[in-house]
């Protein structure tokens, strides 16, 4: 039988309910404007029923207040970290393409390319008819020190952005670690709190937790993992017992990972680091720039952060899109195997005279790998046994060679072919070249041969080096004035030294590269004055400072200037690489180097605009050339120079791919920032915090409260009765 009093506990309990609820929802309402805040709600439950030794068997005995959880649906957390990572990516993409598109705006208060362009080319008109005013070809040269200021300025401007989106890229490692360690502290301090009871839930640092990954997946593209710790003793029983329950711990272990690897691993935290690029990608790179791997002696100990998986976005990723581009003109090719001679060898010397069963003469070479064996012809004897794992080290790719000029030949002289996302290190690499010095094919030498089983991975597939990224970048944009000056200035120059200046003498170069890199300890010395590395023959610097001669009296050319990627044997004989004769010096000029030579802006009368001529073997003054000022000319609109266009055409075609970006990354990101508006709705819907509805639950919680008072107001004159006014 129950207690007289029984009544007083359920009402009590019923007081104790709807007191937190109530608590519950102050605490909703206060944090109406709290970002990453959680509605919470109170879970009660009916409490255990008493038996009662009566008819009806037992008797309620009031409400269980059991908890106060949040309300979050992990679905929504989910689709929204996804959508930050895109809009990340998107968002600072167009960011920066807006910048890019702004340095090519050309209108009449900024005057851009084709409005230089034209008034330089208006100013050759002009000394066309008046070829022999000096007031006129100094007009001309002013207006053609514009252009190259302009892509001087330019090329500038983009070194300058490129050199804030690296600094950019370390400030946001430094906040991904930042977060991440925070996360890992979180773990803890909410583990210590839930496993004082089942019940206890740390809501708060929950919610700071889910904040942390919301600003964690903008930077990049996250997948997190909470897995609940059981009670290994329990673990173990219910294996063997199928009627034991497993127990967990209350403790639960958190994990995030980005590109597939673990940055949080609950209480401790893998940290990303920044190392400076040993080479440059391209040529017009600035020095310095930031490669992101994992921190060394850490669980990845320096392994490169995969950022490029076809899933990955986020912010930085797109950081990186935009410092290092990539216009879907990397390398790529079909790859082969290259089996190079493995020859016969041996370190017993007394083979040397003997003959084999043949007959054959076999004499032994010494070298620093052991015995070569060589036949009676002396010839070295190859190893036809050896096996594809002894041979197969080397990759060539002879097809589908995409480099469309020297730019794109900076690639890193250590790296990694991948085959059909199989990757392999290189160590080296050569390029091969047809008679009119084009690329044909690149040769690869591996750090690992590949083995028998990995052949089938590589022969006749296709293969890329690096990533396929299908953004263009900074390094497009810097490539593209870069191509198209060369092409015009080759131009330019090539009919300047076709003719003769107004003093007779043979034209020399207008257009010309200014030497940015030289200093008082150089070793070379330029004849022509101009410290320029385009059309001159640079000579090596003796000991007193004057060019050397060979013993003939002749100069001594220092060619190295002109070779790139090309390495030397033991002997100093050049070993594969690209040689590039002084004809093809035009690879130093760039939008950055590019000027007009200095003898020409002292002295205007070196333009050329005559007929270079001789007569009976002495100079001739020449004559007033219409023809050749008119090749000039027609360098302005009637000549094809850049992609098949001709050069009026210039900011027309790059204006494009810029236009083409930036509207493409506002698209997105418009796109990205709509649907991250339609979850965020969502996923308020559920565990934001509605005015209106706490409000109305405020008032259903007083009523409650109310009437649960009112059922012990009436139980304390039921028991007044029954004390003090029954019985004697």
């Amino acid at each position: 039988m129950t207690s007289t009093f029984f009544g007083l506990g359920i009402a009590a309990s019923g007081l104790n309910s709807y007191q937190a609820k109530m608590n519950t929802t102050a605490n909703n309402v206060s944090n109406l404007e709290t970002d990453g805040y959680s509605r919470q709600q109170v879970n009660v439950s009916s409490s255990v029923s008493l038996r009662s030794y009566t008819p009806y068997g037992s008797i309620s005995t009031g409400v269980s207040t059991d908890s106060v959880t949040r309300i979050r649906d992990e679905y929504y957390n989910v689709k929204y970290w996804e959508n930050q990572s895109n809009y990340g990516k998107t968002e600072i993409k167009e960011y920066y393409m807006k910048q890019i598109e702004d340095y090519y705006t050309d209108n009449a208060t900024n005057p851009g390319f084709s409005t230089l362009y034209a008034k330089m080319f208006n100013a050759l008109d002009t000394v066309k008819n008046n070829a022999g005013d000096d007031t006129k070809r100094a007009q001309f040269i002013s207006d053609a020190t514009q252009l190259t200021d302009y892509f001087n300025q330019n090329a500038q401007n983009l070194k300058t952005l490129q050199t804030d989106v690296n600094d950019q890229i370390k400030d946001t490692v430094d906040q991904i670690n930042s977060i991440a360690k925070k996360i890992s502290v979180l773990n803890k301090q909410i583990n210590l709190i839930e496993t004082q009871s089942k019940n206890m839930h740390a809501n708060e640092l929950r919610d700071q937790r889910d904040l942390l990954i919301d600003q964690l997946s903008q930077y990049v593209t996250v997948d997190t993992e909470e897995v609940k710790v059981r009670d290994t003793r329990t673990s173990k029983l219910a294996k063997l017992d199928h009627n034991v329950e497993e127990i967990y711990t209350g403790a639960t272990t958190y994990t995030v990972k980005i590109g597939g690897q673990v940055l949080v691993d609950n209480y401790d935290y893998n940290p990303l680091q920044v190392k400076t690029r040993d080479n440059k990608y391209n040529q017009s790179d600035i020095d310095g720039l930031y490669d992101v791997t994992w921190a060394e002696n850490g669980r990845y100990n320096g392994q490169t952060l995969n950022l490029f998986g076809t899933n990955m976005g986020g912010k930085l990723r797109g950081l990186l899109e935009i410092r290092d581009g990539n216009d879907e003109e990397n390398l790529t090719g079909i790859a082969e195997l290259i089996s190079p001679q493995v020859y016969v060898k041996t370190d017993d010397t007394t083979l040397d005279g003997k003959t084999d069963a043949n007959g054959n003469f076999y004499t032994i070479d010494a070298t620093k790998d052991g015995q070569v064996v060589k036949d009676k012809y002396g010839a070295v004897v190859e190893n036809t046994n050896a096996g594809a794992s002894e041979s197969a080290s080397y990759l060539k790719l002879s097809e589908n060679i995409s480099i469309t000029d020297q730019d794109r030949m900076n690639m890193p002289e250590e790296g990694a072919i991948y085959v059909n996302n199989h990757k392999y290190e290189y160590t080296s690499f050569t390029a091969q070249t047809d008679e009119t010095g084009k690329i044909v094919s690149y040769t690869f030498e591996l750090k690992k041969p590949i083995s028998v089983k990995e052949i089938g991975n590589v022969a006749g597939k296709k293969a890329t080096v690096g990533s396929s990224v299908d953004f263009k970048g900074i390094p497009y944009y810097q490539n593209e004035m870069n191509a198209f000056l060369r092409t015009f200035s080759k131009e330019f120059n090539k009919i300047q030294k076709s003719g003769q200046d107004a003093n007779g003498d043979a034209g020399r170069s207008f257009f010309v590269a200014k030497n940015e890199s030289q200093s008082s300890d150089q070793t070379e010395f330029d004849f022509d004055g101009d410290d320029s590395l385009v059309d001159n023959d640079y000579y090596v610097k003796g000991d007193d400072g004057n060019p050397k001669k060979d013993a003939e009296g002749n100069y001594i050319i220092n060619t190295d200037r002109e070779i790139l990627h090309a390495t030397k044997d033991a002997s100093g004989n050049l070993n594969g690489g690209i040689i590039n004769g002084s004809a093809d010096s035009y690879y130093k000029l760039t939008a950055s180097s590019i000027e007009i030579a200095s003898a020409v802006r002292k002295s205007p009368n070196l333009f050329s605009t005559t007929i270079n001529k001789t007569y009976n073997g002495n100079k001739d003054l020449g004559y007033d050339s219409y023809d050749l000022m008119q090749q000039m000319l027609n360098l302005e609109d009637k000549t094809t120079l850049y992609k098949d266009g001709t050069g009026d055409k210039f900011l027309q075609r790059i204006y494009a791919d810029v236009t083409v970006d930036t509207q493409e990354s506002t698209q997105f990101t418009k796109n990205y920032e709509s649907i991250q508006k339609s979850i965020d709705n969502q996923r308020k819907s559920v565990s934001g915090v509605d005015k209106d509805e706490e409000a109305m639950n405020l008032v259903k919680y007083q009523n409650a409260y109310n009437l649960s008072a009112k059922v012990i107001s009436t139980l304390a004159e039921m028991y007044d009765q029954l004390i003090l006014r029954t019985g004697v």
